[in-house]
């Protein structure tokens, strides 16, 4: 089973120039941790496809539209391992390596 996602972006808003989210931004806990469940207990591949982060559509300024929040696939990767090993605190580096594909 594969679960394809092609988003804008999955994390909080940026700081402009940082990985910090907005003051009341945070990333949806609810949709990364099910993502984790499936991918860890039903071995679920999931693809996902963001906008660069901070990317803007042409000639526009990123205070005017903004497809980006700031994050990259790799930093919502990270977030996805997270919830793995807080729901499955036993899990190995290396199976998590596998079931990331790295």
């Amino acid at each position: 089973t594969i679960i394809h996602l092609a988003l804008q972006d999955l994390g909080p808003v940026c700081i402009p120039g940082t990985k910090a989210p907005l003051p009341g931004c945070c990333w949806p806990d609810a949709y990364l941790s099910t993502l984790a469940r499936v991918i860890w207990t039903r071995g679920v591949d999931v693809e996902i496809v963001l906008s660069n982060p901070g990317s803007v559509p042409g000639g526009l300024s990123g205070t005017e539209a903004c497809y980006g929040n700031g994050w990259s696939c790799v930093d919502v990767a990270a977030e996805i391992i997270k919830r793995i090993k807080r729901q499955f605190p036993d899990a190995e580096d290396d199976d998590l390596r596998k079931k990331s594909g790295r």
